[in-house]
């Protein structure tokens, strides 16, 4: 039986983004993590769960107003998603702070991922709700940004590539190494691989630490046997 997202996201959580992306590399996705100039406000912030996706760009004086108001906005956000909003570039303010993170996390929201600013950093760390972010700025973001669209592909930075696209659903998996992006269809497979290879590397932490040569023990314990490639990819193992 398929696995629901609940569920799904509480495992993630129990992860870490270097499994979660070795996974996803050997399986032939390794441009999904997002730029490591997002980074949590805490360092021991971790978050999982499906996106909500946010678009949103500067505001433009005269133009019409937003597309969609932040209030609807947030009346559509269901428990345990994290937001993860596309800024447009958007580095004038902070459209994110202590009210909306407390908003979000009444709501049951799982986290935030912005590919921008925010204010309020102190009060959004004592609100334990984790939120990822480039940097901070106390700059108010009325007339100056605006969201315009939910739950439709969105464009964030990427650390390999210039983008990564997010589609609502996909799962996000963040932590203090940096925010990985698994696609909805294949979130399960990549979970159960993830969990395996974890176990592996127990048993490899196991040996090392009773003074096991390192090259005798990687080579007993094949790390990504159990991960199914790419047709023509290498099937090499790794060593860190």
């Amino acid at each position: 039986m398929a696995l629901t997202v609940q569920e799904m996201s509480k495992r993630y959580a129990k992860l870490s983004s270097p499994v979660v992306y070795d996974i996803l590399d050997k399986m032939g996705f390794p441009h999904q993590v997002l730029s490591n100039k997002i980074q949590p406000l805490a360092t021991d912030m971790v978050v999982a769960g499906p996106a909500f996706t946010i678009k949103g760009n500067d505001a433009v004086l005269g133009a019409p107003k937003t597309a969609i108001a932040s209030y609807e906005i947030f009346r559509k956000m269901y428990s345990g998603c994290v937001l993860v909003m596309d800024m447009g570039h958007h580095t004038l303010s902070g459209p994110w702070g202590e009210n909306t993170s407390l908003t979000a996390k009444l709501k049951g929201v799982a986290g935030c991922i912005m590919d921008g600013y925010t204010r309020d950093a102190n009060q959004i760390v004592a609100l334990n709700f984790p939120c990822f972010v480039r940097g901070l700025t106390p700059v108010f973001a009325e007339g100056r940004y605006r969201m315009e669209a939910i739950e439709l592909p969105i464009s964030m930075s990427g650390h390999l590539t210039a983008t990564v696209t997010v589609y609502p659903g996909d799962i996000i998996f963040g932590d203090r190494d940096g925010v990985v992006v698994v696609p909805k269809d294949i979130a399960e497979e990549v979970l159960l691989a993830c969990e395996k290879l974890e176990e592996i590397e127990k048993e490899i932490r196991v040996e090392l630490e009773a003074g096991g040569d390192r090259e005798i023990v990687y080579k007993k314990h094949a790390k990504f046997a159990h991960v199914r490639r790419p047709a023509g990819v290498s099937q090499g193992e790794g060593t860190i």
